[in-house]
Formats: C-alpha cells, sequence, structure tokens
C-alpha cells in the first residue's frame, strides 16, 4: 500500500526533466548556487508577472514589462552558451512575455496570482500541491496559464494533469482551459479539460506519484540544456522510462 506522501509540482517537475540528475542532486545535498540559466530566467519572469499584475490596470504597459524583466535579469552571463546567446534570450523572452500579457484585458483582474493551493487526493492516499502563475475569469469559466522559459516533453503533460485534478478538488469545477506559453519560442498550448478524462490524469498522477517516491532513477534519451550544467554527466546512464504509457486514455492538447 502506498504511504500517504506531499507532492508538490516543482519538485515533480524536476524530477521528470531528469529523474537521474534530481536523486543524484538529493544525495548530495546541492544548494541554490547550482542553478542554470533557464532556472535564473524563470525566476526573472515570475517577478515581472507578480509586479505587473500587482499595478493598478491603467497602469500596466509594454514598458513596464520590459522595465521589471530587466530589474530582475541575471548577469551570470558565464551559465549561458556564449554572450550572443545571452543577449539572444533575453530578447526572446521579453518579446513573448510583453506580447502574452498584454493579449489580455486590461479589466479583467486575476483571480489567482502565484497562489499556493493544496488538496488531499484519496485515490493517490496524497497531498499535492501545486503554484498557480496566473489564473483569470474566462467565458463562464476561468483559465489557469503557465508561463515556461522552454519547452519541456515531460514537464507540460504533467502540467495539464495535475492541474486538471487539482482544480477540480480545490475548486470544484474545471478550469474552461489550461494554457502553457513557452517564452522561448512564443508558442502556446492549449488543452481544454473534460470531466471524464479525469480518471486518466489520476492514472498519470499515481504513476508519476510512485516514480518520485521510489526515486527511480531513468535518464532521457538525448542531452539537452539541463546537461550541459550538470554535475553528474559523467556517470549518467544513456535510456528512459516514459510515464506517460502509464496513463489511461489519450490527452487531447495543442
Amino acid at each position: 500500500m502506498m504511504r500517504q506522501v506531499k507532492l508538490a509540482d516543482y519538485e515533480l517537475e524536476e524530477f521528470l526533466r531528469c529523474p537521474h540528475k534530481y536523486v543524484h542532486k538529493h544525495e548530495h545535498h546541492l544548494n541554490q548556487d547550482h542553478l542554470n540559466w533557464r532556472q535564473l530566467v524563470q525566476y526573472a519572469v515570475n517577478h515581472a508577472i507578480h509586479d505587473y499584475y500587482s499595478l493598478p490596470p491603467e497602469s500596466r504597459t509594454a514598458a513596464g514589462i520590459r522595465s521589471f524583466l530587466e530589474r530582475q535579469w541575471t548577469n551570470k552571463v558565464r551559465l549561458f552558451e556564449s554572450f550572443p546567446h545571452f543577449h539572444r534570450v533575453k530578447a526572446m523572452v521579453t518579446e513573448h512575455l510583453v506580447r502574452e500579457l498584454t493579449s489580455l484585458p486590461l479589466e479583467t483582474p486575476p483571480i489567482l496570482l502565484f497562489e499556493s493551493i493544496s488538496a488531499w487526493i484519496d485515490e493517490l492516499r496524497a497531498e499535492i500541491s501545486l503554484i498557480v502563475q496566473l489564473a483569470y475569469w474566462s467565458g463562464e469559466s476561468y483559465t489557469i496559464r503557465k508561463f515556461m522559459v522552454g519547452e519541456d516533453p515531460a514537464v507540460i503533460p504533467a502540467f495539464f494533469h495535475m492541474t486538471s485534478v487539482m482544480a477540480h478538488r480545490a475548486f470544484g469545477k474545471l478550469p474552461e482551459q489550461i494554457e502553457v506559453v513557452t517564452l522561448l519560442t512564443g508558442q502556446k498550448q492549449t488543452y481544454r479539460p473534460q470531466d471524464e478524462e479525469l480518471e486518466a490524469s489520476i492514472d498519470y498522477l499515481r504513476l508519476a506519484s510512485r516514480l518520485f517516491q521510489e526515486k527511480t532513477v531513468h535518464v532521457k534519451r538525448e542531452a539537452d540544456y539541463e546537461c550541459t550544467a550538470c554535475p553528474f554527466t559523467e556517470r549518467c546512464p544513456r535510456g528512459t522510462e516514459s510515464i506517460s504509457a502509464g496513463a489511461r486514455g489519450r490527452k487531447s492538447w495543442h
């Protein structure tokens, strides 16, 4: 029988990005000095979003978003691939964040802004917590939006599943849609959850939770941005185990 556990979205995301790195990082008790450039950019983005929505609607401008990002942007150029890469990332993230934030009507206030919600999920025997970056009213329901620096194929489906379950248990109603904006590319993936798909989402989280508790070490098929700064690459085997295969049903996000 699965023991009672707590599962936070940011821990699951870190584990899914690379279980090998997650396990060894926690075994060696690595601290925040080992942040990579995407984590530092995500930090700046989160603060810019929060500062933008902390202003009255009439004061929310594109210039303000740029100013907030500039204020929080990292100066650790050495963590990027190169000096041109540092500036290219900054330009793309700024452009896409400005476009996405200013596309929403100013009169639409956020109903959640970097709020942590949690709920006990009986089927998982676990308390699940999720930080909602932004939620706002849309139509007769609400939309939850997440801003990610780069696209993580393992993380985005997990976010859709976890958000569906959490929103339904916490608010008693599914959101109209769940959006993930990838700031390096400007692409947006949208998922419109349905009640009949909740069981598949719970199945997904059940398997994800089991792998997380067991700290099953499986790694990605191909190296990515995380690998270049990882202190454990020399001991990293090649291979993978996809948790998506364990979920019943097929999600339709685009």
